[in-house]
């Protein structure tokens, strides 16, 4: 036997002087299934979203207000209860030498001829910094004026740091290599190989 899901509405009616309820039933058996299916697949993609530190965030160019999803909050270490998103208060978690990176007259970007592509460093609340990758696009009008910005902000800090250290590394690899060598000119030293195993 199938079974089906039902909402049931009952009104009170006066028909030919009798006092009468009138009762509707509607099968909402796909509707709860959708429903349903549409929080599975929003549970989903925020379980995506922690786990590749990925957020997606919205600017309204006519009024200026600015969204962001909870992964953004988290990324940026900010409480979606006590910091008030615009745009004077996002280039305070920014460096001011990466400000540059955030030009709102670019007209390139703002009529969809260019995306955003970039890494930028942030400041969070603790003053630690953490790498963040964003891309964004503009959305036009119908009549081809540009009405919302929007994109994704993802944290790479982890490997923006290995990527530092390699550099690092690979820097002073090259400096002692230097260093070595000088020392060898200087000292106008020998060096030879010899393999202890075939030695009479």
């Amino acid at each position: 036997m199938k079974k089906i899901r039902m909402k049931i509405n009952g009104h009170r009616v006066d028909f030919q002087s009798k006092k009468c309820v009138v009762v509707v039933c509607q099968d909402i058996t796909e509707e709860e299934k959708q429903a349903t299916a549409i929080k599975e697949s929003e549970e989903r993609l925020r379980a995506a979203s922690s786990i590749a530190k990925l957020g997606y965030w919205r600017f309204d160019l006519e009024s200026h207000a600015i969204t962001w999803t909870d992964e953004v909050y988290k990324i940026w270490g900010r409480q979606k209860e006590s910091f008030e998103i615009n745009f004077e208060n996002l280039l305070k978690t920014i460096p001011a030498d990466e400000h540059h990176a955030f030009n709102l007259e670019d007209r390139e970007v703002l009529f969809g001829r260019k995306d955003v592509d970039i890494i930028h460093r942030i400041i969070l609340p603790d003053h630690n910094i953490r790498w963040v990758h964003v891309l964004g696009r503009v959305k036009t009008s119908e009549g081809g004026n540009p009405r919302i910005f929007e994109g994704t902000v993802q944290d790479i800090t982890i490997q923006k740091e290995s990527e530092l250290q390699l550099n690092r590394m690979s820097k002073q690899l090259i400096e002692s290599e230097a260093k070595f060598r000088t020392i060898f000119e200087i000292a106008s030293l020998g060096i030879a190989q010899v393999d202890p195993t075939k030695a009479k």
